[in-house]
């Protein structure tokens, strides 16, 4: 009998009496509460450079993500000092990074991955002027996808740490007046005009600002310069500038891809740099940096 499930005809809150009603009432609405200021503060903390569109949805940059968890206190280490590799039968791959993020007393662990498989991972030469994709084992940016499980897995874990998956236009806008259109955008369409490889290649002054201009560049870098919003602005950021040598300049909010171009540059290596000609700013936007590999 000690093992014997008693059922009662008053089943969930409707068994419960008044008093215990209005507890959990008020515990839920105090919960639904804080979780609206947490989702508040941590996007008042990002601002326009920290997103992408990506999809039709917006997508956190790992320097949006490093934010939050700067001010909320979450903490991260990698389960794994490496990430798993898989390859399959047509040699594309996947990098998945395994990470335990802790918070207060609270631990989770998460993983993040990102396969060549993904439309942004592809590559094109352009023989004759033709536009031609190229095969897995004949791109140049095998360490982007390396770097953006990365980002994923940050992505994933700070914000399931704070409970504020799946962010909307509308929660961008209402929290930090941020909008769709002041976003850069991840596209897996074909773009209007497509330039081929050259470090000099510059846009039609004519061009719209509707217009965009996608294009590859193979450089090598001078310098990776910054500049940091005013240190009274209500949103702090902070733009990496990309010098080539001897050519145009290319800008990026991501700090890793800065990085990979800092890093080519001391090692005396050319990069290869996927950029989206933004008319309105009139500047080069940074999509993917990768260091070219010795022949």
């Amino acid at each position: 009998m000690g093992n014997e499930i008693v059922e009662s005809s008053n089943e969930g809150i409707a068994g419960l009496n008044q008093t215990e009603l209005v507890q959990i009432a008020n515990q839920a609405e105090q919960r639904i509460d804080a979780m609206s200021k947490i989702k508040n503060t941590a996007i008042k903390l990002t601002n326009e450079g920290d997103w992408v569109d990506q999809g039709g949805r917006p997508y956190l940059q790992s320097s949006g993500a490093e934010k939050m968890a700067s001010a909320f206190g979450i903490s991260w280490s990698f389960v794994t000092a490496e990430p798993s590799y898989e390859e399959d039968d047509e040699g594309h791959y996947t990098y998945t990074y395994h990470g335990r993020f802790t918070m207060a007393n609270r631990a989770i662990e998460i993983d993040g991955s990102r396969s060549s498989r993904d439309p942004f991972f592809k590559q094109y030469d352009y023989p004759n002027g033709t536009k031609t994709e190229k095969g897995v084992h004949e791109r140049t940016n095998k360490r982007d996808v390396k770097m953006s499980a990365l980002t994923n897995l940050l992505g994933n874990g700070i914000t399931r740490m704070l409970g504020i998956r799946n962010m909307t236009y509308a929660d961008l806008k209402e929290f930090a007046n941020i909008k769709k259109e002041d976003l850069g955008r991840v596209s897996y369409d074909s773009v209007k005009k497509t330039r081929s490889r050259t470090s000099t290649d510059k846009p039609d002054k004519e061009m719209s600002p509707e217009e965009e201009i996608e294009g590859e560049v193979i450089t090598k870098i001078e310098r990776v310069s910054q500049k940091n919003s005013k240190p009274d602005a209500k949103k702090q950021w902070t733009k990496y500038i990309i010098h080539s040598l001897g050519g145009p300049q290319f800008h990026t909010f991501d700090k890793n891809w800065a990085e990979v171009a800092a890093a080519a540059r001391d090692n005396e290596r050319e990069c290869l740099i996927l950029f989206k000609y933004n008319a309105k700013y009139k500047c080069n936007e940074v999509l993917t940096v990768s260091e070219v590999p010795e022949e």
